[in-house]
């Protein structure tokens, strides 16, 4: 029996006749003892808690109840509400019993919520709707609201449009009727005028392509921003020869200048010279300084080229440059042979000395000396000048002289070829120096001679010098003598 769980079960009986007889037998299982646990909420908070209470169960086991007691007071509940009655604003508070039975605080904050005004301005076109309405509406808090509308009216407008045209058709007053933005009648006046006409230009070229002769048409806008039509004939043929004036048609010196000049154009031109073109020569003036025919080239936008009548620029021969040397302040040019026939002008710091007409000239000052040479027959001239520092110990005029008439001094043959002689009639025993220098003043021979009373005679040998002017010159006693002396060898 003991291996039977707990519950109600059916027993048969049978006696010892055999009769049987059935009854009811309930089997519990035995225990010791049980525990209970008991759950409870109060509204007072000194009785919250756990209670423990020991028992005897109907089995005779110890029994035990566990009492468990829980707050049963809830927190206060906070609302918001909006009333349109100044009496009703303000906290509220109620008081109300919860499910187990304690007080529960609600707490309810009435905030006002007045009444506003609104207003609004609109526009109508109807005169009849202008003026000012009110509206009773419920704001978002359920309080009066109150619209204030104020209406006024807009008239219809008229606007005027200014407007030009080239077509004499469209000239006049043009009326259209719109909605403006108001919904109200809106009357456009549009006044066109005319601003122009279409024109027709006629314009004649001249080109040298035979493909491009004919007629041309074009369509343009003139300045009114109405059609104009350019008609251009092109005509077979070239544009005319460019047109040379010259500053002189004689013949120039060499270093002077001819003045060539174009007279009928002003662009497109390119000066030639001997036929070949001169570069960067484009200018309608070009100075000429070369010998030469001269002409110039012509050639407009359509590559059209014309030439001119050509010119000719001359260049007369200049005498050669008159190349002088200094020796003892004497001024003496240089192969004054090849000056015959042609005039000699000395200047002075660039200002004629008057009667300095000769290929020497002694100098009396320091300064800048130069030589004009010029042919009579073509009017060319060439000049050499040169800065002379006089020597004050040398006069070329007085001590030459001074020579001259007491010593009689000579030198011949003269031109010579190997050998000359100098011949001097010596007035008194003395000594005398012996110089020869070339026209560049550099000292090829230097001697000291001994003089006796009477003739002296002495022969020079200069067959190593190159053939030219020489410049001899005798020192004695403080007097000098100069003279030229010139060498041709026979060769």
């Amino acid at each position: 029996m003991t291996d039977l769980p707990k519950g109600i079960y059916a027993i048969t009986i049978q006696d010892v006749n055999g009769c049987q007889s059935e009854t009811e037998a309930t089997i519990q299982t035995f225990t010791r003892r049980d525990v209970q646990e008991n759950t409870f909420f109060t509204c007072v908070a000194s009785e919250v808690g756990r209670d423990t209470v020991f028992l005897i169960n109907e089995f005779g086991c110890d029994s035990i109840i566990i009492n468990i007691t829980r707050n049963g007071r809830t927190a206060p509940s906070f609302f918001t509400k909006t009333t349109c009655e100044p009496a009703e604003a303000g906290i509220d508070t109620l008081v109300l019993q919860n499910q187990f039975g304690c007080d529960s605080l609600i707490i309810t904050n009435f905030i006002l919520s007045i009444s506003d005004t609104t207003f609004v301005s609109r526009t109508s076109c109807d005169i009849n709707a202008a003026g000012i309405s009110t509206e009773m509406l419920t704001n978002t808090a359920g309080c009066d609201s109150i619209v204030v509308i104020t209406t006024t009216f807009s008239d219809k407008d008229v606007l005027i449009v200014q407007a030009s045209t080239c077509n004499v058709e469209e000239v006049g007053i043009d009326t259209l009727r719109f909605i403006n933005r108001l919904g109200c009648d809106s009357l456009i006046i549009t006044q066109t005028t005319l601003r122009g006409q279409p024109d027709t230009t006629f314009l004649e070229r001249v080109t040298c392509d035979v493909n491009s002769v004919g007629l041309d048409t074009v369509f343009l806008l003139n300045q009114a921003g109405c059609d104009s039509l350019v008609i251009t004939n092109a005509v077979f043929g070239f544009p005319t020869a460019p047109r040379i004036s010259s500053s002189t048609d004689l013949p120039i010196c060499l270093g002077d200048t001819v003045l060539l000049t174009v007279t009928n154009y002003s662009s497109g031109l390119q000066w030639l010279r001997n036929g070949q073109a001169i570069v960067g020569a484009t200018n309608t003036m070009f100075a000429a300084t070369e010998a030469g025919i001269y002409a110039a080239t012509f050639t407009n936008d359509e590559g059209c080229s014309v030439v001119s009548v050509s010119r000719e620029v001359r260049l007369l021969p200049a005498p050669l440059v008159p190349f002088f040397s200094n020796v003892g302040n004497l001024l003496s040019l240089q192969k004054p042979e090849a000056f015959e026939g042609l005039t000699l002008q000395w200047y002075l710091n660039d200002t004629l000395i008057v009667g300095a007409t000769e290929p020497d000239y002694c100098a009396t000052t320091s300064g800048k000396y130069t030589l004009i040479v010029t042919n009579p027959t073509t009017g060319c001239t060439t000049i050499y000048e040169e800065t002379i520092v006089y020597d004050p110990t040398q006069n070329c005029l007085v001590s030459i002289a001074s020579l001259e008439k007491n010593w009689l001094p000579a030198v011949y043959p003269n031109p010579y070829s190997e050998d000359f002689y100098l011949t001097l009639e010596v007035p008194y025993p003395t000594r005398a120096t012996v110089t020869m220098v070339d026209v560049f003043g550099r000292t090829l021979l230097q001697t000291e001679v001994v003089l006796s009373v009477g003739q002296f005679k002495s022969s020079f040998s200069t067959g190593h010098l190159a053939n030219g002017i020489y410049w001899l010159k005798v020192e004695a006693d403080g007097k000098i003598w100069a003279t030229k002396i010139l060498k041709q060898s026979q060769r």
